[in-house]
């Protein structure tokens, strides 16, 4: 039987437990509380110990050694995070890959990292076409005879495919776990008391708002320790707290919350995918503590939605969210019963490196984003010089501490890159830090558009757009221009039963910004290009400059 030695929250700041004891650890704390509910499936702590002790033993008797990477194309369900505890059990690595990924992307990706097996969503109508996705990515996937034995050229170290579910096509679940009798428990134990906090737990491949995915390899004690002070030092979760977010698990969006809660003895509830009625009825059925929206793209769908104004919300006691300022003090007040507190972070530095605290007053958590985490250190230097900035002064943020990616994979230039000479993580982003040591972020140094010699932030365009009250979502870029060299340009999605044209946005900023400021074209969208959680900026510019062309070529 799985043992492991259990010091008390107050023993210690933070967890740094191998990814894989924390599943051991709930068990034995809290085995018959719910860790975690996905739409209709739940599990106890003690049933989520066994079923991943259970996946485990699968993946050693299909071969998966430690350090090996193992991919994840799932779409949410309680099994994909199962299969994160199990892997981390036996000192693998999980690779969590975007569910949108496709094609060509998909298969760059696959070849960078090298997966040796490969675990995805059964064939379903309801769900994406994963199957399909696969032979766009991997072309000699499609005449391949046995998903069991793969050959695959374009990735030769992928040995099998495994479909969570009924599959003609991959090895299927049953199939799978009938595998695990073949190894034996005490196997698994051996493996999971040999790995370290420093080895490498997951890894996942971000683009944001860039063009090409980099892979952040992330260590145990990165994920593990950075997710339990958000939870016990921000969240300030207990046993007794349900916790709710709808977000994608390949994304740090998800992963971090679940591992608080797995930490705290809390309840982890989400979605298979997100709904705003089907959100509402779930944060109501399971009488939610705190909400985890952190997007404006899900706040703005459950406000708007019919029954939010009928929802029994009264045990939410605390949420998070991202945004300007104005942003945020909307959703505060959209949700008075509870507390809003915002974060800043990045998947290279642990999804988060500081939280409001739920104590700082409502100015505070609407115009920064906390202090960091002990351990962690921000400071804001000179673009230019990269001296440290004056408190209150923007620069570009840069951290340093225990929650830094270990590299970017198979990439030692951007590795490099994307340090200073002193060992800090150039974060590419612009903000402050004030005397009290908290951070505020201004916008991304590459949204910083220069129009006509004038410095315009991306961010304070797109702030004041979403002012306006038929619009829900803004992002502005800029484009060349032969007289100012750039100039910005909006592109806004609209509520739900609104109507706006783009000359509308255009008078709602003139008068009230400088001149310069204002979109010189906006473009109303219905959906964003987007990588995990954020809009591809650079596929909005290539759609701005295809706009402009047509244009052009109709005027000639």
């Amino acid at each position: 039987m799985s043992t492991v030695v259990v010091p008390s929250p107050q023993q210690a700041w933070a967890s740094t437990w191998p990814l894989g004891d924390l599943a051991v650890r709930g068990a034995a704390l809290w085995p018959d509380r719910e860790a975690v509910v996905i739409d209709d499936d739940r599990a106890t702590f003690a049933e989520l110990d066994q079923r991943a002790e259970l996946f485990a033993r699968a993946l050693r008797s299909y071969g998966v050694e430690p350090g090996d990477i193992v991919a994840l194309f799932m779409t949410n369900s309680l099994d994909y995070l199962v299969l994160v505890l199990a892997i981390a059990r036996i000192g693998g690595v999980s690779l969590l890959l975007n569910a949108r990924y496709r094609g060509e992307e998909l298969g760059d990706v696959l070849a960078d990292a090298m997966p040796v097996m490969l675990i995805t969503s059964p064939t379903d109508p309801e769900l994406p076409d994963f199957r399909e996705r696969l032979e766009q990515g991997l072309p000699s996937l499609a005449t391949s005879r046995d998903p069991a034995a793969l050959d695959l050229p374009e990735l030769p170290t992928l040995d099998v495919i495994i479909a969570m579910g009924q599959s003609q096509t991959f090895v299927d679940l049953d199939t799978f776990l009938a595998a695990a009798r073949q190894t034996r428990s005490d196997e698994v134990e051996a493996l999971r008391r040999r790995v370290a906090i420093r080895d490498v737990a997951m890894m996942m491949y971000t683009s944001g708002t860039t063009a090409r995915p980099k892979g952040c390899v992330m260590t145990h004690e990165m994920v593990v320790r950075n997710c339990s002070a958000a939870g016990r030092h921000r969240f300030l979760l207990t046993p007794e707290d349900r916790l709710w977010d709808p977000l994608p698990m390949f994304h740090m969006s998800a992963i971090l919350p679940w591992i608080a809660c797995m930490d705290a003895g809390a309840r982890y509830v989400g979605m298979g995918h997100f709904d705003a009625g089907r959100g509402l009825a779930q944060l109501e059925r399971e009488a939610i503590t705190y909400g985890f929206f952190a997007f404006h793209a899900i706040v703005q769908p459950l406000v708007d939605h019919p029954d939010f104004a009928t929802a029994d919300l009264s045990n939410l006691r605390a949420f998070n969210s991202i945004g300007d300022a104005d942003t945020l003090r909307r959703a505060q007040s959209w949700f008075p019963q509870a507390i809003q507190i915002s974060a800043y972070g990045s998947t290279e530095t642990g999804g988060v490196t500081c939280f409001n605290e739920l104590t700082d007053t409502a100015e505070q958590r609407a115009t920064t984003s906390g202090r960091p985490f002990p351990g962690i250190r921000i400071r804001a230097v000179d673009v230019a010089t990269g001296a440290p900035c004056a408190p209150g002064d923007v620069g570009e943020l840069r951290v340093t501490g225990y929650s830094l990616l270990e590299r970017y994979h198979n990439d030692p230039e951007r590795t490099a890159a994307g340090f200073d000479d002193q060992g800090w993580f150039c974060t590419g982003d612009l903000g402050w830090v004030g005397a009290d040591g908290r951070v505020t972020y201004v916008g991304r140094l590459k949204d910083m558009l220069k129009v006509g010699g004038e410095n315009v932030a991306a961010a304070e365009v797109e702030g004041h757009v979403m002012r306006h009250d038929a619009v829900a979502m803004c992002a502005v870029v800029g484009i060349p221009d032969p007289l100012l060299d750039e100039v910005p340009v909006a592109f806004v999605e609209v509520r739900p039963g609104r109507t706006l044209s783009g000359q509308q946005v255009i008078d709602h900023c003139t008068g009230h910004m400088a001149s310069f400021k204002v979109p010189r074209a906006v473009h109303i969208v219905e959906e964003w290009p987007m990588s995990a959680t954020k809009i591809q900026k650079f596929r909005l510019r290539a759609m701005a400059l295809d706009a402009e062309l047509a244009s052009a070529t109709e005027s000639a």
